[in-house]
């Protein structure tokens, strides 16, 4: 099921004492603002929420070895942030790695945050993926934030959302 949410939507904040966080990322830009944006959401959770984040270079998930250690690192993670270019097609190992973490994410109520640089035509491959994701997700019964400019105060909490929720959001970026 796919829900189209305002931000002031989300349920409130509540102080939580730690996120896991593990980050796939394209290139130095997508993995430096993917950083950002965990370490924002991090603090947006509540006072003293501390930030425990595995990073993973989207180019490592084609190495078998590397997929596994990445996929055990991922296992408890909270939030899942796949943060790419946009430009290009999402590459099949990371597609392949990404629906093997969502297998288990419903069960201890991860979501899934895409931060995908779009716009323009040329960025057609950052709204395929961006679409791709979120079937991957319903399917699962996964919750699914996207936007180009989502912040962390879009994000609901660990086990506070719908599961199966897909949310866009529509505001300023701040």
């Amino acid at each position: 099921m796919n829900v189209w949410i305002d931000s002031s939507d989300c349920l409130p904040i509540a102080d939580l004492p730690a996120i896991n966080v593990t980050i796939i990322y394209e290139d130095f830009a997508s993995g430096t603002r993917a950083k950002h944006f965990a370490t924002r959401l991090a603090g947006q959770l509540g006072r003293g929420c501390e930030l425990s984040a595995t990073i993973w270079r989207t180019e490592l998930l084609e190495c078998p070895p590397l997929a596994t250690q990445a996929a055990f690192a991922a296992a408890d993670c909270d939030y899942l942030i796949v943060s790419l270019r946009g430009d290009r097609a999402l590459p099949v190992a990371t597609r392949q790695w990404i629906e093997g973490q969502l297998d288990g994410a419903a069960a201890r109520e991860a979501a899934l945050i895409a931060l995908i640089n779009c716009g323009g035509e040329m960025w057609r491959a950052g709204e395929d993926a961006r679409h791709l994701l979120g079937t991957l997700c319903a399917e699962k019964d996964v919750p699914f934030f996207s936007h180009p400019a989502i912040t962390p105060a879009d994000v609901t909490p660990p086990g506070r959302s719908s599961m199966g929720e897909t949310s866009e959001f529509s505001f300023l970026p701040q």
